[in-house]
C-alpha cells in the first residue's frame, strides 16, 4: 500500500495507521492513493477530524464524494434534551428583525450567489 513511508502501517481491513509518538492511529477504509501524498501530520489532523465527526453522531455510509465522510443530519434527534439556545446580544443600534430593504439586498445576492454557498 504506503511503500515509500517508512512508519505507514497496513493490514487486510483497509485500516491505514501512522505510527506516532506514544501511539498507533487508525484510518478505516481511506484510498491509499490519496493517504500515500499526505505527510504524518496531516494523517494526524485527518484522523483527529475523523474522530470530532464521529463524536457529533453517525456518519453516511454511502458518500461518494471525499473523506472524511460527513456527519449525517437525517439520523440526529430532533430534540436534543437540556441544550438552551445561546443568548446573542446585539451591539447598539441594531434592530433584532431585518428591514425590507436588507431583505431586498440579501435577496438580490443570493441570485449571484452559487446555490451551494446558500
Amino acid at each position: 500500500m504506503l511503500q515509500h513511508s517508512e512508519n505507514a502501517t497496513s493490514d487486510s481491513m483497509h485500516n491505514v495507521g501512522v505510527k506516532g509518538v506514544s501511539r498507533t492511529t487508525d484510518f478505516p477504509s481511506l484510498p491509499t492513493e490519496y493517504l500515500k501524498d499526505l505527510s504524518q501530520r496531516e494523517l494526524m489532523a485527518l484522523n483527529d477530524l475523523n474522530h470530532l465527526l464521529d463524536e457529533l453522531g453517525p456518519r453516511f455510509k454511502d458518500w461518494i464524494g471525499r473523506e472524511p465522510l460527513p456527519v449525517d443530519a437525517d439520523l440526529l434527534p430532533s430534540v436534543v434534551p437540556g441544550y438552551k439556545t445561546p443568548f446573542r446580544l446585539l451591539p447598539y443600534g441594531f434592530r433584532p428583525c431585518l428591514r425590507d430593504k436588507d431583505v431586498t439586498k440579501y435577496r438580490r445576492l443570493a441570485r449571484t450567489v452559487p446555490p451551494h454557498l446558500l
